[in-house]
């Protein structure tokens, strides 16, 4: 079911602190999203969307060169990946090329490793363009996270030390022009929570997200031009009991376009322990999640919905 009376909230970055800080708290205990406006990062979008379709537009045997590695990074072909394998007849009708933090070697542990480029003279300064990007937009995420932190009542340095190795990527995604069919189980992209402490999402002009609002219906997130929509994710919801809320999110294309749209999947160290903090736990209201560490969250969530994963 659809709704239409609820808008999600713009949190301007050249607003005053407190003025930000109650529309995140707004934004994240009501929609679990928000668009951020006025950060800065204007023109490396519309670079980024430029590398994006250079990508995309290569033969399905070059992508294929770049298949996703242990790591799981580098290209997600169309069909490999099912979000919502319980409600879904088929698997995404996307494709999407995934990158992150440059390590030079598979660890042990899983979703660490290298990440997978293309020839230099394939994609001339590709892959420095890229790096750009994720250094910006982990940049800005970082300056939310503070805020975040300050939202709930916590030091604004809290997740400082959550990210000294984090298993953030990025994800470039090309849906394709079918058409989606909730009622057979065809989705641009199904229904989810993102694993994050927060995603930062751009977006072409073609619309298709939806969210899952509290009372069941789904609302549009329709495209702003130079925003990033911002969710946050399931870390969050783990650590404050559910005071703030990783929303339920899917794609559904009801315009039979093509569709661009990129993903910061600001992701903590392997290691960080999700467990209830304190202010948010008493004797009234006790802890709803076992403690999990992020890494082992994450993990599951792959093997759950990445039919390529090899940690299974």
């Amino acid at each position: 079911m659809m709704s239409s009376d609820a808008t999600i909230p713009v949190v301007n970055m050249k607003d005053g602190e407190e003025r930000i800080l109650e529309t995140l708290r707004l934004a994240c205990q009501e929609f679990g999203f928000f668009y951020i406006t006025a950060h800065g990062l204007e023109d490396t979008i519309q670079t980024h969307f430029k590398d994006s379709q250079r990508f995309f537009k290569l033969r399905k045997e070059e992508k294929m060169q770049l298949a996703v590695n242990d790591s799981s990074h580098g290209y997600v072909w169309s069909g490999e990946e099912t979000l919502d394998p319980q409600n879904q007849s088929e698997p995404d009708t996307k494709e999407n090329f995934q990158f992150g933090e440059e390590r030079a070697v598979l660890d042990s542990r899983p979703l660490h490793g290298p990440n997978v480029w293309p020839r230099d003279d394939r994609l001339p300064e590709w892959k420095d363009s890229l790096m750009v990007y994720y250094r910006a937009t982990s940049d800005l995420a970082f300056r939310v996270c503070r805020l975040l932190a300050k939202s709930l009542g916590l030091e604004e340095r809290y997740f400082d030390d959550k990210f000294t190795d984090p298993l953030s990527i990025v994800a470039m995604n090309h849906y394709s022009q079918r058409r989606s069919d909730p009622e057979k189980g065809v989705f641009a992209c199904g229904e989810h929570s993102d694993y994050t402490i927060l995603t930062l999402l751009v977006t072409d002009d073609v619309g298709g997200l939806q969210v899952r609002m509290k009372d069941d219906t789904f609302i549009d997130v329709l495209p702003k031009e130079d925003a990033f929509i911002c969710n946050i994710g399931d870390a969050v919801q783990l650590l404050t009991n559910d005071y703030y809320r990783s929303a339920p999110h899917r794609v559904v294309n009801t315009s039979e376009r093509e569709r661009y749209s990129t993903g910061l999947f600001y992701r903590p160290n392997y290691d960080m322990m999700l467990e209830c903090l304190p202010p948010f736990c008493t004797v009234e209201n006790p802890a709803r999640y076992k403690p999990v560490s992020f890494g082992e969250h994450l993990t599951k969530k792959y093997i759950d919905s990445h039919a390529a994963f090899p940690h299974k």
